[in-house]
Order: structure tokens, then sequence, then C-alpha cells
């Protein structure tokens, strides 16, 4: 989610946000890249129904990870958010990675600048895997 402090909604949103799974100081090496939630060009930004909202929900193309028990969640998010003005100034860059474990419902961040505040909001549920592993996964939710 993201959430505007000031009294200018949000037109467009493009950029892309990825999920990594991180263990303490170093990150999976299943997922060096991240597993895609969002990824659209300047050309093909995702429009705002309404351009004066100040809270924006951005359209994940998944909102499930499975996450190994005692790794942490991370959202990189490298978004680019248009606001309107008459200005023609340039789109916000958001740049944030927001880390989420077992115990947390919700993380955010506020980038220096921007006057956008992103938020994560994850669901820790337990997954059943056939399948015998070292630790079990977990299921994560996140909405926005």
């Amino acid at each position: 989610m993201l959430q505007r402090k000031k009294k200018k909604g949000i037109n467009n949103v493009y950029g892309k946000i990825a999920a990594v799974i991180i263990d303490k100081h170093r990150r999976s090496s299943s997922f060096r890249v991240g597993s895609m939630l969002f990824t659209r060009t300047p050309e093909d930004t995702t429009p705002i129904s309404n351009s004066n909202s100040l809270v924006v929900e951005v359209p994940l193309a998944r909102s499930h990870v499975a996450v190994p028990a005692g790794w942490v969640l991370g959202i990189e998010v490298d978004l680019y958010v248009e606001i309107p003005n008459d200005n023609n100034e340039k789109p916000k860059h958001l740049n944030v990675t927001l880390t989420s474990d077992k115990q947390t419902k919700e993380t955010v961040d506020n980038p220096k600048g921007t006057g956008i505040e992103v938020k994560v909001i994850t669901t820790w549920s337990p997954y059943e895997n056939p399948s015998p592993q070292l630790s079990s996964p977990v299921q994560v939710t996140t909405d926005w």
C-alpha cells in the first residue's frame, strides 16, 4: 500500500516489487533475483482510478510466498509514483526493502523526500508440504 502524506493524490505507479527470502544477513541462493510481485514500465503504468486518492493498493501478480521456517521475508520496492501537478514534476522514486518475520504483521517505511508511506501487511500461516524438508515452510499473504 502507498499513502501520500500531502493533499495531492497519486496518478500512476510503475517499477518493480520483488519478494526475497533472507537469513539474517544474506539472501537465499534460490531467490537471488526474488519473486516478482509487480512489474510495470513507464509505458505500461498502473493508472489509479481516482487521482485524488491518497491511499493506493498496488495490484500484485501474486500475494503468496513460501518462506522457510527461521527465515525472513523481504519486500524490495523500487517504484516510481506520478503525482498530479501543474509543474511537470518528476515521479517520486521509492527504493526501500521492508522485512517481515513471523512476529511482524505490518512493516512501514517513509522514503526521505517523497512524502509517501510504503506499507506491507503480512499474514503468516502454516503450510503443509507432503515432501520432507529440512525445515517446514510457512505461507505468507501480503496485502497492499
